[in-house]
């Protein structure tokens, strides 16, 4: 590469960089569907903020139990980094996530508290203004002796608001 397209894309990258917002933030309401031992239904909310491309997300959901099928409520408190597109392309941002936390479980009497870790990713689509739908999918490994499997995964829709 010569020395003139080392400075035209630098040019262009600078130029990228002041255009974008420095940062945003936003707000998520969710309903959710979790599969292990059994499909349940669930809620929660997210919040974060994002950087041009790099984000961190603090996020808290709540998963029915299934006593029937030995599946517990899980309650999870989760801090992420999200990379995500910059822009949306075509009303869409992209974005994948990874993040640690923590893990309430209840079936029955019994409990089990610990630590979690995440990976997923998922999609915006811009609505109207700051309004977007928001589609998720999260796999989570729980640690320690969870109650029921090591592994869940969740699907999510909800409401995401920008600000």
């Amino acid at each position: 590469m010569t020395r003139h397209h080392v400075t035209v894309l630098a040019a262009v990258l600078v130029a990228w960089l002041i255009g974008c917002p420095s940062a945003s933030a936003d707000a998520t309401a969710f309903l959710s569907l979790s599969g292990g031992q059994a499909v349940r239904s669930g809620w929660g909310v997210a919040a974060g903020i994002g950087f041009v491309i790099v984000g961190v997300e603090f996020e808290y959901a709540d998963t029915k139990e299934a006593l029937e099928d030995g599946a517990p409520r899980i309650r999870t408190v989760n801090g992420n980094l999200v990379l995500q597109t910059p822009i949306a392309i075509g009303g869409v941002q992209i974005y994948g996530t990874a993040g640690a936390g923590g893990y309430r479980q209840n079936l029955g009497e019994l409990g089990e508290t610990n630590a979690t870790v995440n990976l997923g990713g998922g999609v915006k689509v811009r609505l109207a203004g700051p309004l977007r739908l928001r589609f998720d999918y999260r796999f989570l490994r729980f640690l320690g002796s969870p109650l029921g499997g090591e592994n869940a995964h969740r699907f999510y829709a909800g409401v995401n608001v920008g600000f």
